[in-house]
């Protein structure tokens, strides 16, 4: 049978359904065949009751066009494609996180057998302002349904400033995790990611995930120090992870203690991350970085409670010998008067620093400790200096 309607203007464009299906009249559970169903700019606000007990609210204009195989009564594959104009999907709750874009797009297919499915998406896209935000990209999945909900997948492409935007909506995302993301404020890319989820309802979900990460961007947050360009590849779960760096160009940016970035060429190391349940910890155990002339290994740990606006860092640094003359590169101007940034950036003529130094410890938003309220020493020694302490 085919039937085709033009549908009210506040519920859509046009609505198409043809189904060719075969079997014994008296026994329809046993039927076989196809449906298809073609529905055009269907209005999503049409749909908001059969969505009251999801907790989000949908708007916009959704195209589908789906083929379904059905077998005993039941769809066992399914294809088709998606095209979802001036997308929006927000909590129903007061604070309304969501995501908003012009345009999401996609193709689908998935089949059933048993109690897996097997799903792949292609050529899914995300438009916001007449370009591109989420390139096209494919997805494979794999689902198992028992007694809880088993998911594994793989993305060729995941971007993180469009993923940080979905994951308010996830119910198992909790305030601390949020707020925490909210500091962050992740963006960049990850590409060959690999995951799995099992979540059985009722209770909390497992999650883990491994990926190769392009251009990460952290923002500079409570006198955290933020980071741009940082490549390398990200592993684990919703309580702790790792990233191995492997970086040749990136930025560090630490506004309440350098005017502008410092340009990295180089950083090496790894960095573990953990959830508690006061607290967020990052830490490395040796990280080295390179930036000009400038080469040292670091080792710091970053507490950050939930509750504090900024974190406590505990951070031990020792450089490789620096020429003198660089000193100007890396003053840190912000925490130091005028004239003494002017008398530093010409007064090292010749020479060389070695057996450099630092340690810091304290809240780094009470930076430069003026009251006694952390540590922060630098010793090095030095050789063959020429210093131009005065004019003349």
């Amino acid at each position: 049978f085919v039937a085709e309607a033009s549908l009210p203007a506040s519920q859509g464009d046009r609505l198409k359904i043809a189904a060719d299906l075969y079997g014994q009249a008296d026994n329809i559970a046993a039927w076989r065949g196809t449906f298809y169903l073609n529905g055009e700019a269907a209005q999503l606000s049409t749909f908001q009751p059969a969505m009251a007990d999801s907790g989000l609210i949908a708007r916009g204009a959704a195209s589908l066009e789906l083929w379904l195989g059905l077998a005993d009564a039941r769809a066992v594959w399914g294809s088709g494609r998606l095209a979802w104009e001036n997308l929006s999907v927000h909590n129903a709750s007061a604070d309304a996180q969501g995501v908003d874009a012009d345009r999401l797009s996609a193709r689908f297919h998935w089949r059933q057998r048993e109690q897996r499915w097997r799903v792949a998406v292609s050529d899914f896209e995300l438009q916001r302002e007449g370009r591109p935000v989420w390139p096209a990209s494919s997805f494979d999945l794999v689902l198992t349904e028992t007694d809880r909900l088993d998911i594994r997948g793989q993305a060729g492409l995941v971007v993180l400033d469009e993923l940080t935007g979905l994951l308010p909506l996830l119910p198992w995302i909790d305030d601390n995790a949020l707020a925490m993301l909210d500091r962050l404020r992740p963006r960049g890319a990850m590409r060959a990611a690999e995951f799995s989820l099992r979540y059985l309802a009722g209770e909390m979900p497992e999650f883990a995930m491994r990926a190769a990460i392009e251009n990460l961007t952290l923002a500079a947050n409570g006198g955290l120090p933020g980071v741009t360009g940082i490549s390398g590849r990200v592993e684990g779960n919703l309580q702790a992870g790792r990233l191995q760096l492997d970086t040749s160009s990136a930025g560090l940016l630490m506004p309440q203690v350098f005017p502008d970035a410092l340009q990295l060429t180089g950083l090496d190391g790894e960095v573990r991350w953990q959830r508690f349940s006061d607290r967020f910890r990052i830490e490395t155990r040796r990280l080295q970085v390179a930036s000009g002339p400038l080469t040292l290994i670091s080792r710091w740990q970053v507490d950050w409670p939930y509750d504090q606006a900024a974190p406590w860092l505990d951070l031990q640094l020792a450089a490789d010998p620096l020429p003198l003359q660089a000193v100007r590169d890396y003053l840190p101007s912000v925490v130091m008067h005028n004239q003494a940034v002017t008398w530093m950036q010409h007064a090292f003529q010749a020479g060389t620093a070695s057996n450099m130094r630092m340690l810091l410890q304290g809240r780094v938003d009470r930076l430069p400790f003026d009251a006694g309220q952390g540590r922060f020493e630098a010793r090095f020694d030095f050789t063959d200096a020429a210093l131009d302490y005065q004019d003349g």
